[in-house]
Formats: C-alpha cells, sequence, structure tokens
C-alpha cells in the first residue's frame, strides 16, 4: 500500500503558488506520545496480573488474553480523539485503520505469497523432513485450536500486536510524518515492547549476560519485521497484511541455521541456495508486488466484476459528501489527486453517449454541485478538474471533480494516468 492507500497518509498539500506543502494534522509531540503511551499500556497490561507462573501457564496466557482485549478497546479511542476532523471527513475510523473490503484478496494473499518467497529455505527444509504431512492430519488442527500457546503465537499476538502497533499508532504518525519515517517510529516502539521478556528470561534462572544478547538479538529482528509489517499496512492500506504475515512469521519461527547444517553436503548446498533464492526473489518481488500498480489493478479487476458499484452507492447516504434530488457527491476511490470527487447522476444514464438534449440541464446541475464540493477543500474551484469518461469502467454517468495537482500514487499506473491526460477525458466548463 502506497502511502495514498492509506487514509491518513495525507501530505497533498498546495501552496497559493501551486506548490505542494505538506499538511500537519497533528503536532510530533503529539502523535509519537499517543504511540508511546499505547506501547506502555500494552506492555503493562501484560504485568497487572500478580502470578507466579511463567508466560506459558493456562492461566497467564488466558489473564494476558483478556489484558490484551481490554487494549484493543482502549487504543482506537486515541484514533479517535486525537485524528483530525479534515481527515474524519474524508474516511471512516475503520478506514483509517485498515478495515476495508476493497482490495481486500489482493491484500490478503500477496503478502503472504511474498512472505513464503523470503521462507523458501525454512519451507524447503520442512517439505523434505516431511513436516508438511503433519499439516494435512486433521488432528493436528484440531489439538492446535485447543493449544493456548499455539492460539496466543498464531491469533491472539498478531491479531492484538498489528491492531495496536500498527492499525492504531500508523495512522497517528501519517498525520505528523511522511510514510518512510512513520514506518520506523512504530517498528522501534514494537522492538522496545519485547524487552519486556528479559524479566522473564530473569525470572527463569538464565545468566544475565546470556539474556542480554538473546532479548538484544530479539529487538534487533523484531524491529526489521516491524519495519516490513508497516511497510505492509501503510502499501496495502489493509490490517489483514501485516496480521496474516505476523501469523505465518510466528509459524514460522526464526529459520533454524543449524539444521541445515547438520545436512550431509548434497542437501546443504542446496538448502543453503534455497535460501539465498528466497531472500534475492523477496528483495526483488517486494517493490514490484506492492506497488500501487499492482494494488490498483487488482482492486480495479474486483471493481470492474461488479460494475454496479457506483449504483449501489447512490442509495448508500454514509458514502454521500453533498447529495440533491438530481445527484450525489462522493469521494473517488483510487484519487488521482489530492482531492477527487464523482458526482453520480441519479437518473438512469449510463455514460455520456446516453445523454438527451434534455438531460442538458441534468449536466448543468452535476457542475454546480462538483464545484460546491471543491469548497470543501478550501481550494479555490480553478484549481480542479472537471469532467467525464469517454469509456468509464463503472455504469452510472458520474462527473470527475480532481485537483490539478494530480498528485497520486494511483496515477503512477500508464493507463490510469492516461485517462486524465489525454482526449479520453472530455472536461467541462459549466
Amino acid at each position: 500500500m502506497d502511502p495514498a492507500h492509506s487514509p491518513v497518509a495525507i501530505d497533498n498539500g498546495v501552496h497559493d503558488d501551486g506548490s505542494r506543502k505538506d499538511l500537519i494534522y497533528l503536532p510530533a509531540l503529539i502523535s509519537v506520545g499517543a504511540c508511546f503511551v499505547i506501547a506502555v499500556i500494552y506492555v503493562a497490561s501484560l504485568y497487572v496480573w500478580n502470578s507466579k507462573h511463567d508466560r506459558d501457564h493456562p492461566s497467564t496466557i488466558k489473564r494476558r488474553f483478556f489484558s490484551v482485549s481490554v487494549v484493543m478497546l482502549v487504543a482506537p479511542v486515541f484514533v479517535i480523539g486525537l485524528t483530525s476532523e479534515a481527515v474524519l471527513k474524508r474516511y471512516t475510523m475503520w478506514q483509517i485503520m485498515g478495515f476495508r473490503a476493497d482490495g481486500l484478496f489482493t491484500a490478503t494473499f500477496v503478502p503472504l505469497l511474498l512472505t513464503m518467497v523470503l521462507f523458501l529455505g525454512p519451507l524447503s527444509v520442512q517439505l523434505t523432513s516431511g513436516v508438511w504431512r503433519i499439516y494435512s492430519e486433521p488432528m493436528y488442527w484440531v489439538n492446535a485450536v485447543r493449544n493456548l500457546v499455539w492460539l496466543r503465537n498464531h491469533l491472539v499476538a498478531p491479531l492484538s500486536e498489528e491492531f495496536t502497533f500498527r492499525a492504531c499508532m500508523v495512522p497517528l504518525l501519517l498525520q505528523t510524518f511522511r510514510p518512510s519515517v512513520a514506518m520506523l517510529i512504530t517498528p522501534l516502539l514494537f522492538g522496545l515492547a519485547h524487552l519486556h521478556h528479559i524479566k522473564e528470561r530473569l525470572q527463569g534462572g538464565r545468566p544475565l549476560q546470556e539474556v542480554l544478547i538473546v532479548s538484544f538479538f530479539q529487538f534487533f529482528y523484531t524491529t526489521i519485521f516491524g519495519i516490513y509489517s508497516s511497510y505492509l499496512f501503510v502499501r496495502s492500506g489493509h490490517f489483514i497484511a501485516p496480521f496474516i504475515v505476523h501469523a505465518f512469521c510466528n509459524h514460522m519461527g526464526f529459520p533454524d541455521i543449524q539444521e541445515v547444517q547438520s545436512q550431509t553436503d548434497h542437501k546443504k548446498y542446496l538448502f543453503i541456495a534455497s535460501y539465498i533464492l528466497g531472500l534475492v526473489g523477496w528483495i526483488t518481488l517486494l517493490p514490484t508486488l506492492t506497488t500501487p500498480e499492482c494494488q490498483i489493478s487488482a482492486t480495479t479487476m474486483e471493481w470492474k466484476l461488479n460494475s454496479y458499484e457506483l449504483i449501489k452507492k447512490i442509495d448508500a447516504p454514509h458514502y454521500h459528501v453533498l447529495s440533491s434530488d438530481q445527484c450525489v457527491v462522493i469521494q473517488d476511490l483510487l484519487p488521482a489527486g489530492s482531492f477527487h470527487f464523482l458526482v453520480l447522476s441519479r437518473k438512469d444514464i449510463e455514460s455520456v453517449y446516453q445523454l438527451r438534449p434534455e438531460d442538458i440541464p441534468l449536466l448543468q446541475h452535476m457542475h454546480e454541485k462538483g464545484l460546491e464540493a471543491t469548497k470543501q477543500t478550501g481550494l479555490p474551484a480553478e484549481r480542479f478538474d472537471l469532467g467525464y469518461h469517454l469509456g468509464p469502467s463503472q455504469r452510472r454517468l458520474h462527473l470527475h471533480v480532481v485537483s490539478k495537482d494530480y498528485h497520486s500514487p494511483h496515477l503512477r499506473d500508464k493507463f490510469r494516468w492516461n485517462a486524465f491526460h489525454t482526449d479520453f477525458f472530455l472536461k467541462t466548463e459549466g
């Protein structure tokens, strides 16, 4: 998910001279401070219980399940309370936190497949050792869901951590920092949050030096994973992306290099090659499979499967920015600029090719509503292009009202760019 896929990644202001500026909705002290408080609350919730048992004891796990569930109720309060009204006018809280239906299939499976490429080496070892046969046994899964440790590692921990550190923290930081900066702050808090294991390891009687080495190594790789997870969240705009990857990584664990070294020379070199191939493949595919073009093409495909999507939104008031008896105004799902509205005709007209002379008053009214929508942005009307596509993919006549900065990652796709910069886009003058 490119920054613009995340609803609150809005660095799209425009100076009076037409040049871009970055809008800061939250001061850094507030956004970073709120994220720090959320992280402290999360870690503190794990230790509110007075228990002598270790972290894997059933009573400890159950109590911590309850604790993190409470945190998942508390953390969104920060998002609701601190998110700018300007952002909330454009997106719902659920969209801001990465819970939305469009592009869900892609956001689920592309990050998972990408991460499986990274784990090509460990997966190859499992395949040859016969571990995969266990996964085909129904009783393995029956026993797994009855095991509290398994549920913690595969469900509750990924769910609560990604919800807290990604879905709640990243939207706050994106209102202050550029995505590249925001994607580095939350991983640091995520890594620091895992240092609480120092206490548990010391209580287990392990030597201080060993505890420090293990704990800081854990801080290192959890921070690296946090960067990857935040990257997926910002690029896809979906909570499901980091959650499914987190669960998979917890399942795989840290690669067992010793197992590779214990193999015969023939197998050892094959496994080493698969480790290298997986890493190189992941590095190569990461920017490709997470580009806006990849995400957009998949999302656009989903929209084309149902070309009546706009018609549905005419009768869904929660989507409406403006409404009249002749048309409604909504936000474009794939904005071509900093601001992008669609004015939808209530009259059943599929496209400009079905227009008749008697529809001229309707077109004039739609144009007026489009200009009215621009007033909500704080920019003058002359900073917007208004027009119709000559070959729209969606059924129902709709007028595009898009800011002339055309600042959007969606336009990195050549087709999308040409859709607004050729004769394919028929501009109106009122």
